[in-house]
Order: C-alpha cells, then structure tokens, then sequence
C-alpha cells in the first residue's frame, strides 16, 4: 500500500477514536446507563437535524446532575454520537425535569432514634449516605431519604440496642464490619452501645440501693425502711439519670456495724 495513504487512513482511524469532550463529561456524571434501546420513527435527530433511522440501537445515560442523554449505538463505541429526542413530553423523566427545574438533591443529616417497638425487637435499622466520589465523611440519614439522590453512595445496617451486652458488641462489630465494604469509615459514626438498653428496668431508688450494695439482702418490703435508715435524699433529675443523691454517711455507719454484729438498727 502506498505510504501516504497508509498515513492518511491511520491519522482518519485516530481521529474516530478521539471522544468528544462533551460524551466524556457525561460518561464522569453518569450514574446509570440504559443499553440496546430500539429507536422508534422519527424518534432521534443528530446535531445535524438528521432523523435516526427506526430500529436502530441507542443507549441512555442518567448523570448525577438529574440529566438524561441518549447516544447512539446499543453501547459505547468508536462511532457514538449524542443524539436527541424529536419530542421532549414523550419522555416522562426529562418531561418532568423541564417543567420542574429540579434541583440537585442534597441530603441532610438526620439521625434515627430507637422506638418502644424497636428495643421489644432488641434492634433497629440504620441508614446511612456517602457524597460518590468524594472525601466527605458519611453521615446518618433517615429511611425517607434513604437512596433518594443518585450523589450518594449508601448502606443499612441491622444495629442492636438490647440484650447480652457481650453479644450485642459482637453483632454490632459485624454489622460495621460489612457496611465499611460500601462506606470504609462508617465506624467512627458508632460508638460501641450507642441507645444500648440493659434488659433488666431498674427504678432510681433501686438504683440508688444496688449502688449501696445491699440489694441483695433484703426484699421488696425491706427496701424502704433501708433507705429511710440511711437518710437518702433523691433529688429529681433528667429523664436519662436519677439526679444526685444524698445519703447520711453516719446513718450508713451504722446500720453496717449493726449488720456485722447481728443485731438492727
């Protein structure tokens, strides 16, 4: 073959194979792609107003900017072009986006806290999103909004908050364990026994009694005069403690040295 136009068709091959600037913007956006789409009559023009022929393959392309592009061609190649629907209302995505101007959708950070339903069943799922592509750090987020935006990377995991404290750690270390495949540093979110509820429900005076260590000499009906004995003064406190307490440090002397040598107080 004569060198020259050996050269030429060369230089011609390369030049097929060059993608234009605007397919590979669209190929980063992309989060999901439709194949092997049939064209319909008149369905697709190119950028030069030529229509499509009907039967050919096309395939489409949904960016995380909630835009629809549609090329030419089942699947990418050497020869895909960007091509464009005929009639916009025909397509009811982009139809809507249009009408819409909708926005990018950007998530906010909701936590979700454990119901009465939720410790009956001793676990609850949590959801949780990562920006695609990006360092951010994850965050938790509800299951309305779970997998709502096409930005995120995202993950749910079984986490447990009653039961064998021992057990519960090791459960919840492997649900971690799996989530980290999809979000690698959704660990640092939670902590060990976060809304951990011991089975056993304790009222605050016995809260206070167990904390004197002598719950277990006495019953229900001893429980009171106990207390009396050892001037203790429960103070209200947050629905999460038993406030502060004052106890009579010479009453509590010596109600244990009556213990020791038999008698009572």
């Amino acid at each position: 073959m004569n060198p020259k136009l050996e050269k030429l068709l060369e230089d011609r091959k390369k030049k097929l194979n060059v993608v234009s600037p605007a397919i590979s913007n669209i190929h980063e956006k992309t989060v999901r792609v439709e194949k092997n789409q049939v064209a319909g009559e008149k369905e697709f023009y190119t950028k030069r107003g030529k229509y499509i022929p009907k039967g050919d393959l096309y395939h489409i392309h949904y960016t995380k900017d909630l835009e629809v592009y549609y090329m030419s061609g089942g699947e990418h190649n050497e020869q895909t072009k960007l091509i464009f629907k005929s009639d916009l209302q025909s397509d009811d995505f982009n139809y809507y986006n249009q009408l819409n101007k909708q926005e990018t959708l950007k998530l906010e950070s909701k936590a979700t806290l454990p119901t009465e339903e939720d410790y009956s069943f001793g676990r609850m799922t949590r959801y949780f999103a990562k920006k695609t592509n990006e360092s951010s750090s994850p965050f938790e987020v509800s299951a309305d909004d779970f997998e709502t935006s096409p930005l995120y990377d995202y993950v749910s995991l079984l986490w447990y908050i009653r039961g064998n404290k021992r057990r519960l750690f090791k459960y919840n270390r492997r649900e971690i364990l799996i989530a980290s495949r999809t979000i690698p540093n959704i660990g640092k979110l939670l902590p060990d026994y976060q809304y951990y509820r011991s089975v056993k429900n304790v009222n605050p005076k016995q809260q206070v009694i167990d904390r004197l260590g002598i719950v277990n000499e006495q019953n229900e009906n001893q429980q009171e005069p106990v207390t009396k004995e050892l001037d203790v003064n429960l103070r209200r406190g947050s629905k999460r403690g038993i406030g502060r307490m004052k106890v009579n440090k010479k009453a509590f002397r010596r109600l244990s040295q009556s213990r020791r040598s038999g008698g009572s107080y």
